[in-house]
């Protein structure tokens, strides 16, 4: 009887589990703005007006297979700029931007990719001069990756952001989070290729802009290791650290009888 009260509340303490994945991963996301740059410069949402080109010599308008290209040099510099509109509807403390970008060159010190607002330059995807990735926050702070890019190929990134945490992912895999705090936006919300605090500007083409309200931060587990208990035939429950969904830190305790505790929350 005890092998069966143990098993029963392992077994519940799962479902409740799953429960919890499956209502954090349902919360619909809302898209914001929608930039294809592939044949035109509109928002394929309709909600916004369209990228606007700027400088001297502005880029060539979109081709379908490499967006807008910039020519690495600063606006007020003779360059160039891509800009989306303003988007008015999106919530900072809670939001996710996606990009597809290809470089045509890394260049000297930290460059930006695309930098949400001309302003206030509150968020953004960066490189250093060894291609490594990572994000701008708050105009002149930093978090890396240890992962890097190289010229000439087309890769797909993406920041969540959410509650201060940010998560950065390119080609759908998650390469770097932090906590980076409250977020100084002034409701800055156009994106742009150039950083205008120090005059730093993209090299490179970019397309496939998605600018969307609730990140839903990934989702966490149990990493196995150390066994804690026999478990009932032959199943065991392995952790190392306190495990968490979405932004919820939990932990689970399993003992044998009448004993057993429930699941206990951690906020």
């Amino acid at each position: 009887m005890k092998a069966t009260s143990v098993c029963h509340r392992f077994v519940a303490s799962v479902t409740l589990l799953g429960a919890l994945i499956t209502a954090d991963a349902a919360v619909a996301q809302v898209v914001l703005a929608d930039y294809p740059l592939t044949n035109d410069l509109l928002d394929a949402t309709g909600l916004n007006g369209p990228v606007t080109l700027g400088g001297t010599t502005p880029p060539a308008q979109p081709t379908p297979s490499n967006g807008v290209c910039h020519n690495g040099v600063y606006l007020f510099s003779g360059g160039q700029d891509i800009r989306t509109a303003n988007i008015g509807a999106l919530t900072d403390t809670d939001f996710q931007l996606e990009i597809e970008f290809r470089l045509t060159a890394l260049g000297n010190g930290n460059r930006p990719i695309l930098v949400g607002g001309n302003g206030w330059r509150w968020i953004g995807f960066y490189t250093d001069s060894a291609g490594t990735l990572g994000c701008l926050y708050n105009n002149s702070n930093y978090t890396w990756s240890t992962t890097t890019v190289v010229a000439d190929q087309w890769y797909a990134a993406a920041i969540r952001f959410e509650g201060g945490n940010l998560e950065l992912y390119l080609d759908g895999a998650l390469i770097h989070q932090a906590a980076i705090g409250t977020l100084s936006t002034n409701n800055d919300f156009d994106f742009t290729t150039n950083n205008f605090s120090n005059g730093a500007a993209f090299d490179g083409c970019i397309r496939k802009i998605v600018i969307s309200n609730d990140a839903t931060l990934g989702l966490g587990s149990i990493a196995a290791a150390t066994n804690h208990g026999d478990g009932c035939d032959g199943l065991q429950l392995d952790a190392t650290t306190l495990p968490t969904v979405g932004n919820l830190a939990f932990e689970l305790q399993v003992s044998n009888g009448s004993t057993a505790a429930p699941l206990a929350f951690v906020a």
